[in-house]
C-alpha cells in the first residue's frame, strides 16, 4: 500500500543510508527528519527527485487512493519540501540534492562536511533555508551557492572558514546570514554583491581585522554583529551612502577610538547598544567606554608624539586616519622635536624659522602639505623634504631666487611663493 504520510521522523535508529527508506511507498512525503543516525555518505541516489511542478499541482489536489506499492518497480520521484539530517557523520554533500527542485529547507548541521563545491545547489531554486552550522567546512567554492535565488536564510556558523572566496553573491532574497564562530580573517571589499534584501548579518567571534568596503552594497542592512573580532576601526565608507543601520555591535574588538569613529555619533538610528564598547586605544582613551563624554569630545584630538609647542588633530578620510599638526604663530626658532607618524599636514607659518633639517622627512614620512609661510627662509634644500610632499607653501619669506631644485626633484601639485623679495638678475 502507498501511504498518506506527509511527515516522517526516523531519529536515533542507526540508519546509515537514506536510500533504504521506501520513499516510493510514501509518495506524499514532504517533511523528512533523519537526524541523529549513522549516515556518513549521501549522493545522487539518497533522496527521491522532485516531480515536475505541473505534476506536483495535480498530485497535491487529487484525493488519496491506496494502491499496491512495489518498491522495486516504482518511479523514484516525490514532493520533498524539508530534509533534516542533522547530527550525522556526513563528510561531503556530493550531488545529493540535485534534482530535488521543490525543496524549501535543508538542515544538515552538526555533521562533518569539509567543503562546499561549486554548483551543489544549482537545481534548488526553491530553497528558502540552508542550515550548515557546526560542520568542519574550511572552503567554499566561488559558485557554491549559485542557483539559490529564493534563499532567505543561510547558516554557516561554527565552521572553520578563513575566507568566503567571493561565494556570497547573487542571492536576491537572502535576508539573514550567519557566519559566527569561524576563523574568518577579513571581509573583502565588494564581498557581498547583489544581496539587496540582506537585513541581519552575524559574524561574531572570528578573527576579522579588516572590513573596508565590505558592506557598501548592502542597502537594506539593519543589524550587523561583529563582536569578538580583531577590528581596530570601522569606517563610514564601508557602508552605503543611504544608511539604514539600526544596530552595530563591536564589543570585544581592539578598537581605536579616534576620528575614524566620529560617524557613529552622527547616525541617528544607531541604538545605545551599538555604542556600548570599551576603547582599546589610543593610550589616553584605553579602558574608557566609547559613550563616555571624554571620548565623544576628544575623538578629533591626537596626543601621541604631538610636540608640546603644537596642536594635533585627527582627520578621517574614507579608510584611513591622518594627523594635522598646527605649530603656527608659536614664536618657534627651531623645528619641533617630534611629529605623529601619520602626519599629513604641518603648519609652521608665522614663526622665526630659517633652516629645515632632514628630521622632518624622517619624523613625517607621509607628509603631504607643509606650510612655511611667514618665516625667514632664504633657501631650502629639496633633499630634506619627504618624497610624499604634494603642496608646499613658502609665501612671505626671504627667497631671492626661484627654488628650481625643489620643483625639478619633487612631484609637487602646487608651490606658493608670493611675497618674497625676488632678485631679477
Amino acid at each position: 500500500m502507498r501511504s498518506a504520510v506527509e511527515s516522517l521522523s526516523v531519529c536515533n535508529c542507526q540508519i546509515s543510508d537514506p536510500a533504504s527508506i521506501p520513499f516510493t511507498c510514501i509518495e506524499r512525503l514532504r517533511f523528512l527528519k533523519i537526524s541523529s543516525n549513522h549516515i556518513a555518505h549521501i549522493d545522487n541516489s539518497s533522496f527521491p527527485k522532485s516531480m515536475s511542478t505541473a505534476s506536483y499541482n495535480t498530485f497535491t489536489n487529487r484525493g488519496f487512493y491506496p494502491s499496491s506499492c512495489r518498491f522495486e518497480n516504482s518511479t523514484n520521484t516525490g514532493i520533498l519540501l524539508v530534509i533534516d539530517m542533522s547530527n550525522n557523520y556526513v563528510t561531503a554533500i556530493n550531488n545529493a540534492f540535485d534534482g530535488i527542485t521543490l525543496l524549501e529547507r535543508i538542515k544538515i548541521e552538526s555533521n562533518r562536511i569539509e567543503n562546499v563545491p561549486d554548483d551543489v545547489f544549482r537545481t534548488n531554486g526553491n530553497l528558502k533555508v540552508l542550515n550548515m552550522r557546526s560542520n568542519q567546512i574550511s572552503w567554499l567554492g566561488k559558485h557554491a551557492f549559485r542557483g539559490l535565488v529564493s534563499l532567505e536564510e543561510l547558516l554557516l556558523s561554527q565552521n572553520r572558514l578563513t575566507s568566503l572566496n567571493g561565494s556570497l553573491r547573487f542571492m536576491p532574497k537572502l535576508s539573514s546570514l550567519y557566519l559566527a564562530n569561524n576563523q574568518l580573517l577579513l571581509l573583502g571589499e565588494n564581498e557581498f554583491m547583489n544581496l539587496p534584501q540582506l537585513i541581519l548579518f552575524y559574524a561574531e567571534n572570528n578573527s576579522i581585522s579588516d572590513v573596508r568596503g565590505a558592506f557598501r552594497h548592502l542597502g537594506a542592512l539593519t543589524h550587523l554583529h561583529l563582536l569578538g573580532n580583531n577590528l581596530t576601526a570601522i569606517h563610514r565608507a564601508s557602508f552605503p551612502k543611504e544608511l539604514k543601520l539600526l544596530q552595530l555591535t563591536i564589543e570585544g574588538n581592539p578598537i581605536t577610538c579616534d576620528c575614524q569613529l566620529s560617524w557613529m555619533y552622527e547616525v541617528p538610528l544607531l541604538d545605545d547598544k551599538s555604542l556600548a564598547f570599551i576603547c582599546h586605544g589610543p593610550p589616553w582613551f584605553a579602558g574608557i567606554p566609547f559613550r563616555d563624554n571624554r571620548t565623544r569630545r576628544g575623538l578629533d584630538v591626537w596626543l601621541k608624539d604631538c610636540d608640546e609647542e603644537c596642536t594635533c588633530t585627527c582627520n578621517s578620510d574614507n579608510y584611513s586616519r591622518s594627523v594635522k599638526v598646527d605649530c603656527s604663530n608659536r614664536g618657534l626658532r627651531a623645528l619641533p622635536k617630534k611629529f605623529p607618524e601619520d602626519t599629513a599636514a604641518i603648519d609652521l607659518s608665522g614663526n622665526f624659522l630659517e633652516t629645515l633639517d632632514r628630521t622632518i622627512g624622517h619624523m613625517a614620512p607621509v607628509l603631504q602639505n607643509l606650510s612655511l609661510t611667514n618665516n625667514l627662509y632664504s633657501t631650502l634644500d629639496w633633499k630634506v623634504l619627504p618624497a610624499s610632499l604634494t603642496n608646499l607653501f613658502l609665501q612671505n619669506n626671504s627667497f631671492k631666487h626661484f627654488p628650481i631644485d625643489i620643483v625639478n626633484n619633487l612631484n609637487l601639485s602646487g608651490i606658493w611663493l608670493s611675497g618674497n623679495p625676488w632678485s631679477c638678475e
